[in-house]
């Protein structure tokens, strides 16, 4: 399963372009770019080849992708344009499970229950996003954290972020099953101009405790 999810995000990315942004972005006005669940390095590939002057900071927790990642990136030759974190992100630092889903990992509170199996998760340290970008300039902003991006933006500190683009991958969750409408309209309060990805809705995942999920652009005007 974990292999067919790779597989699926790759056709995603390269074949789909499920990243190509609906405007054009100049590649001289890119030139740092902030990449929140870069899993294997597929999308550090698709950055790299389509803003060749930018520098790539990017977030994954999961040990066997950043292995496969570090690999990538060595193939493509592109391991000194991106500054790895081996971290996951959220509002607050920590130890978290990460459910392990392959592609469909995700980050989840780690709560002591007894009887709890711990097959399928690992632990992980995360990261305050807002503590870790703090005064930094990000020219593209792409979060795919499966349902992390939601704590995310919500936070008030999101506002005072300084992003130019943003591209997320909205999930809607048991948690937070009307995401999409809940997240555009947060973006939208701040200012923010939406426009759909190339693949605005892409799938359900109710085993991974996804109800669905799709892909949005965000620009400040």
């Amino acid at each position: 399963k974990s292999m067919i999810l790779g597989l699926a995000t790759a056709f995603e990315i390269f074949v789909l372009e499920g990243y190509r942004c609906p405007r054009e972005l100049l590649q001289e006005d890119v030139r740092r770019i902030v990449d929140v669940g870069a899993n294997v390095g597929y999308s550090l590939i698709y950055w790299a080849s389509r803003f060749p002057v930018a520098s790539i900071d990017a977030f994954e927790p999961h040990p066997k992708h950043l292995q496969i990642l570090r690999r990538n990136l060595e193939m493509n030759r592109i391991e000194e344009r991106v500054r790895i974190h081996p971290v996951g992100v959220g509002i607050a630092n920590g130890t978290f499970d990460l459910i392990d889903a392959g592609a469909a990992s995700a980050v989840t509170q780690t709560i002591d229950v007894p009887g709890r199996t711990k097959s399928g998760r690992l632990q992980v340290d995360v990261v305050d996003f807002f503590e870790a970008v703090r005064g930094a300039q990000i020219d593209l902003l792409k979060l795919d954290c499966e349902g992390a991006e939601y704590a995310i933006v919500m936070d008030p500190r999101f506002a005072n972020l300084q992003i130019g683009n943003l591209v997320m991958e909205w999930h809607a969750t048991l948690e937070h099953p009307e995401a999409q409408q809940e997240l555009t309209r947060r973006l939208r309060d701040l200012g923010w101009k939406i426009e759909p990805g190339t693949m605005s809705n892409i799938k359900t995942l109710e085993g991974f405790g996804l109800l669905g999920a799709g892909v949005l652009w965000a620009f400040h005007e």
